[in-house]
């Protein structure tokens, strides 16, 4: 009986528009860079792995996705001590997505606001701070989608010695994804 009362609120998910309930998952590749800056001058740290999309949220109309994105790089780097540390690099953040087209095969742009995140597995240790996001893909019209991502994200600074030092983050990803509305 309950699952009757509860079928009219979801008779319109999953059922091939854009429009209501949608979640993603999406595996590819992703190239992770950080950057250490002070005045004037910055080191920067580029390392590829393992990048993955999660996507929860809403169609409010069938060119319009509103919802909750996580994208992430997995990968390995080697320490000035000779070890090497596993990192995970990305962001959480509410994301918007335009479909040039209403249904089927369709080119679309997303934005995204957030909170950018590098984290060392190893030492336990992670800086976050305010980032954004901008993706560019392809909807092959049947649930699965090509999308290739840019995130950014300034995750630290500090006064050193008088020195301002600033630490950020940026991910380029190319991923599979599958999108289910």
């Amino acid at each position: 009986a309950a699952s009757f009362l509860l079928l009219p609120a979801h008779s319109h998910d999953f059922d091939g528009s854009r429009k209501g309930f949608i979640l993603g998952l999406g595996a590819g590749f992703g190239s992770a860079k950080q950057t250490v800056s002070d005045q004037g001058a910055s080191i920067s740290n580029t390392e590829s792995g393992l990048a993955t999309t999660f996507k929860i949220g809403a169609g409010l109309s069938d060119k319009f996705l509103l919802y909750y994105s996580n994208r992430v790089v997995f990968f390995s780097a080697d320490m000035i001590d000779g070890t090497s540390h596993g990192f995970i690099q990305g962001m959480s953040a509410l994301a918007g997505t335009y479909y040039l087209e209403p249904t089927g095969a369709s080119v679309f742009f997303t934005g995204e606001l957030g909170a950018g995140v590098i984290s060392d597995r190893d030492a336990e240790t992670s800086d976050s701070g305010f980032g954004f996001g901008l993706g560019l893909g392809f909807d092959f019209g049947n649930h699965f989608v090509v999308e290739g991502s840019f995130m950014h994200a300034t995750v630290g600074s500090e006064d050193i010695l008088g020195v301002s030092v600033a630490e950020s983050i940026t991910n380029f990803m190319v991923t599979v994804n599958w999108l289910g509305f």
